[in-house]
């Protein structure tokens, strides 16, 4: 009987740390808050666990997606190039993964490039031209930022997680004991 309530007591622990287990990211370059002296030429990140071929992620300078080339998901990593120098000023790099475990993770991080701009060379001609004013593009509504969710697949936190877990094992304990003493 000892046995039965410890196997039961240990496949529950287990199944808790295993539900509980979720994608997050652990390093990124750049990091989190980043300013950047040097040219961004790549961007990765890493999480605690496998992330599968469907994960991407968009790298953003206000509303404005910046274009990314060789998105790649492998193993822990999920990693694209930048395909052209940025220009200096904030962006935001937004993830969208689905971990090892099934479930969609979102998140974000921000950095700001601070790179010195190489020199242009300017002919005097163009110099004395009056500048061109750029209209402004219409862009789609910009849609709601997702962050990290604390909860589940279903909706319920680790913390509601964590207490039916214990509930449940208290009940198959409670059960047991009654049936024994049924049994004497």
């Amino acid at each position: 009987m000892k046995k039965i309530l410890f196997l039961l007591l240990l496949i529950s622990a287990l199944h808790f740390q295993t539900a509980s287990a979720h994608s997050k990211l652990v390093s990124s370059t750049p990091e989190d808050g980043a300013v950047l002296k040097e040219p961004l030429k790549e961007i990765s990140l890493t999480f605690n666990t496998a992330v599968e071929p469907s994960s991407t992620f968009k790298l953003m300078q206000g509303s404005k997606e910046i274009p990314l080339s060789e998105v790649e998901a492998d193993g822990k990593t999920l990693s694209a190039k930048v395909p052209d120098a940025l220009e200096n000023g904030a962006y935001t790099v937004s993830w969208d993964i689905v971990g090892a475990d099934g479930h969609q993770i979102q998140g974000k991080l921000d950095f700001t490039e601070e790179a010195a701009a190489p020199a242009k060379k300017e002919e005097p001609a163009k110099k004395a031209e009056p500048a061109k004013k750029e209209e402004p593009k219409q862009t789609e509504p910009k849609k709601e930022e997702k962050t990290e969710s604390a909860k589940g697949a279903a909706g319920i936190s680790p913390a509601a997680a964590a207490a039916i877990a214990i509930l449940a094992a208290a009940a198959v304990i409670i059960l047991l004991l009654l049936l024994r003493k049924g049994r004497k």
